[in-house]
């Protein structure tokens, strides 16, 4: 149950940031190319994926 909830909660907060990113970008006047979109998105999701992976947390990164 504990592992679906943060299934739910890691999909809702990654499709937020990517609808607010859209609004944003969708609003303001940026020179990104899609092949820089690609590479930020790239990044983002490796990021992702290694905080999921090594269970990072709030209090694993501001403990000794």
């Amino acid at each position: 149950m504990h592992i679906m909830k943060n299934q739910i909660v890691t999909l809702a907060v990654s499709l937020a940031l990517t609808g607010a990113a859209a609004y944003l970008l969708s609003r303001t006047q940026v020179s990104l190319t899609a092949d820089s979109l690609v590479g930020l998105g790239a990044v983002a999701a490796l990021l992702a994926v290694v905080g999921l992976e090594y269970r990072i947390t709030w209090k694993s990164l501001f403990s000794r």
